[in-house]
């Protein structure tokens, strides 16, 4: 079901917004012109080819068919003998069909390749009863399942061998994908996929196309489930991952999904009962995994909205270094301590937190009377005569801290969703989540963050600019999605990971010290994820006590500490840059 993250033109314009249409549809057009001649790049690299094609890594392609149209089986068989990658087999599965031209079709490949296997079923047994007469006849050490109407890149097999070559204990291996049209001569609509993204998987069957399995270990979950047809891929996935966790994405268009009449591809519709069967995979693996959760609609079919809330009532302290300004919001002064304080206080739904406001002794006697007679507030003091330090008070702020959780906070942020920490504690309370981030708005309604992407020696929002409700390029825009980092502006750790990393660093005073931070937790194999269905509204750079500009240091320091350590972000597509 990934393709439903490919939109169409019209629809691409409503959902980014004119301006980032424009920009991500440039850099599709680029895309596309980079990857068109893969194959031949491949073939140019001598000593890349001589090096893979050495490798002794074997694939079995399965290919459940049934009357498959003449045209289609044809150009798809011939993507499999067009691999540049030679050690393959393939695994002709048909499920009884009425069509004249299917067995003469599929005895004539077998005789003209040794390569060729053919499984004729007694009986129609539909996708998964033919994907596992497949499997079960496969002898490859890898597999992977090619539809009977779709296309394989001829650098495929090249690929995943490559990528297998440099991670040799990979379990599961998946690729971008793109569509072609009914002639199977035009491609277009790429869906390039962020690396690996257990909570997105959880809403969506983003990895789909193309994938690779260890074929034993697909073996020993029981192949695919003839119950869930229609879904059988999204439950097969659901359950493989629950077992194993050595998983790879190959950030190149690998695989070809064709748009005609029937598929899915081009109606989103064609499989109605897809839906139904993908929320009880979804949720079949959530009570596996013991969650608490909730799942709701999502406004894209074949997406879905779960919530994950807290398994245990575990408290959470709200860390919030102020500077006690006051700015013009809305047509009046606003004081930003005071009014944060209130919004928490005001809107939030859980009960078990306290707030630890870590100020500079510039509170008023009005403030400090109001903050002390407030039972879930406690006032830590702060003394630095060389200026604002954000690490140093986010770390003094901790050490003055009772909860299991730390959520660190801007002043110049409110909360707007009324279950947002039992939300995002929710989720900090999943096993391999060691930070939590949320979708800010600026006051006009436009996103300021919706999780942190990073490239090089430079950092930045995901979605900012947006317009609140827009979708973004993959769909995830209202999803919860795994990414390099989520800003301190509002920031839920556990204690015990803040602790174990040591906290924020204080040489990292005004910037970077958010982004820091995340890649440790990403460095130690935690994930961070933002919820961009939790929003608060945020005020950026009235935290602050002094300018706004990025110093030099901190830019050497942080590519000193990084540049090396972590090159780029799996999370953003290599080719969208």
């Amino acid at each position: 079901m990934s393709k439903l993250f490919c939109v169409c033109k019209e629809r691409a314009k409503r959902l980014l917004g004119m301006k980032n249409y424009l920009r991500v549809r440039q850099t599709i057009l680029n895309v596309q012109q980079k990857l068109a001649f893969g194959a031949q790049e491949v073939a140019a690299d001598a000593a890349l080819f001589a090096k893979i094609s050495a490798s002794k890594t074997t694939f079995s392609i399965v290919v459940p068919i049934y009357n498959t149209p003449e045209p289609y089986l044809r150009q798809c068989l011939q993507s499999v003998y067009d691999q540049i990658y030679q050690k393959w087999e393939l695994v002709l599965v048909d499920d009884k069909s009425t069509a004249p031209h299917i067995r003469p079709a599929l005895e004539a490949a077998a005789n003209a390749d040794p390569r060729v296997r053919v499984v004729f079923r007694e009986e129609n047994g539909n996708i998964s009863k033919a994907t596992n007469s497949g499997l079960e006849a496969a002898t490859g050490d890898y597999y992977t399942v090619l539809d009977h109407d779709d296309l394989l890149h001829p650098a495929a097999l090249f690929w995943m061998a490559e990528a297998i070559q440099r991670n040799p204990e990979a379990e599961y291996l998946y690729s971008d994908e793109d569509k072609t049209d009914k002639h199977g001569q035009h491609f277009y609509s790429p869906f390039l996929k962020p690396g690996w993204s257990p909570e997105l998987l959880l809403q969506c069957m983003y990895t789909c196309h193309m994938s690779v399995f260890d074929r034993k270990k697909a073996l020993q979950i029981g192949g695919y489930r003839s119950s869930f047809d229609g879904a059988q891929d999204y439950d097969f996935t659901l359950r493989f991952v629950s077992r194993f966790d050595r998983i790879c994405h190959v950030d190149k268009i690998l695989y070809h999904w064709r748009e005609w009449e029937e598929s899915t591809a081009l109606n989103l519709d064609a499989k109605p009962e897809a839906y139904k069967r993908q929320r009880k995979a979804l949720t079949e693996y959530l009570d596996a995994q013991g969650e608490t959760y909730t799942i709701g609609d999502h406004a894209i079919r074949g997406h879905h909205k779960v919530t994950f809330l807290p398994r245990r009532r575990e408290k959470v302290s709200i860390i919030i270094p102020t500077a006690n300004k006051s700015a013009e919001i809305n047509g009046h002064t606003e004081n930003h301590a005071n009014s944060v304080v209130r919004s928490i206080l005001e809107t939030t739904t859980y009960d078990n937190f306290e707030i630890i406001l870590v100020h500079d002794n510039n509170l008023t006697d009005a403030q400090l009377r109001a903050f002390r007679s407030t039972i879930r507030v406690r006032l830590v003091e702060y003394c630095n005569d060389e200026g604002f330090n954000y690490s140093e008070k986010v770390n003094l702020g901790a050490s003055a801290a009772t909860g299991e959780h730390f959520l660190l906070m801007n002043d110049d942020t409110r909360v707007i969703t009324p279950n947002w920490l039992e939300r995002m504690l929710g989720m900090a309370q999943r096993p391999g989540v060691g930070a939590v981030g949320a979708k800010l708005l600026f006051p006009n309604g436009t996103v300021q963050h919706s999780g942190i992407w990073l490239r090089g020696n430079v950092a930045g929002h995901i979605d900012y600019g947006s317009e609140r409700n827009a979708l973004g390029y993959d769909l995830s825009g209202n999803s919860n999605r795994n990414c390099i980092g989520v800003t301190a502006a509002c920031q839920l750790t556990p204690r015990a990971v803040f602790e174990r990393l040591d906290g924020y660093r204080t040489y990292f005073p005004l910037n970077y010290n958010d982004v820091d931070y995340c890649l440790r937790v990403h460095q130690s194999g935690l994930r961070s994820v933002c919820l961009n269905d939790v929003e608060l509204f945020h005020h950026e750079g009235a935290s602050r006590s002094g300018g706004q500009e990025v110093a030099t240091d901190e830019i050497e320091r942080f590519l000193e500490l990084w540049r090396e350590r972590v090159p780029y972000d799996p999370y953003l597509p290599s080719n969208l840059v």
